[in-house]
């Protein structure tokens, strides 16, 4: 009789262990599809935020900064710009640094490239031709900028 109680006991616990890794992961899936849902309001309110505020400017910028918007893990944080984007959190930090930059060449030519490149939140010059460079198809800052102010 014993080792009945013991083992009904552990089956029990058992029951019971099976029971909240179930209700976990019913809440977890829950929790997904509600993130799904709300992605595109999510992404959208982080667009806003990046546009009225460019915090992309700053070299320091990273993605927990964006929980100051959205209070969510890291995981969703990453989740809006890989779904909603498409792309990493850097690569959409670096399109929209690379945007800002275009616009000072355009329309500050008493900026030199280097001021620019501090100016648009890269780390460095070099970090801006780099990643410039590598989204205009091999064209430099310096070469955007004559080819825009000539034509």
């Amino acid at each position: 009789m014993k080792q009945f109680v013991i083992l009904l006991s552990a089956v029990l616990a058992f029951s019971s262990c099976v029971h909240k890794v179930q209700k976990e992961q019913q809440e977890k899936s829950m929790n997904e599809t509600v993130f799904l849902v709300k992605l595109p309001e999510y992404k959208t309110k982080v667009q806003q935020w990046m546009e009225e505020t460019k915090p992309y400017l700053r070299k320091d910028f990273k993605l927990m900064d964006v929980a100051g918007v959205l209070p969510l893990n890291r995981t969703y944080l990453s989740q809006i710009f890989n779904e909603g984007w498409g792309e990493s959190f850097s690569d959409v930090v670096r399109s929209y640094r690379i945007h800002y930059a275009e616009e000072l060449l355009r329309n500050h030519p008493e900026l030199t490239v280097n001021q620019v490149a501090l100016k648009s939140g890269f780390t460095s010059p070099s970090a801006l031709h780099r990643a410039f460079a590598q989204y205009h198809d091999g064209i430099t800052p310096k070469q955007y900028r004559e080819k825009e102010n000539s034509g």
